[in-house]
């Protein structure tokens, strides 16, 4: 099969992805311990903090 349109690209089109980052993982870390917070409030404000850190993170970049 000759594709007309893959033989004539003239450079290749580049994906550009995001550097990778630690911020989702603490945002859910943050989300689970604050819905457990309804055991304790040490985990309702552990994970607001981190659910705060994380969201920080995600949003402006480190």
């Amino acid at each position: 099969m000759n594709d007309p349109i893959v033989e004539n690209a003239e450079e290749p089109i580049e994906i550009h992805l995001p550097e990778p980052s630690i911020a989702p993982l603490i945002v859910a870390a943050g989300m689970t311990f604050t819905l457990t917070g309804v055991l304790s409030p040490v985990l309702l404000f552990l994970g607001i903090l981190l659910l705060a850190t994380g969201i920080g993170m995600w949003a402006f970049g480190k």
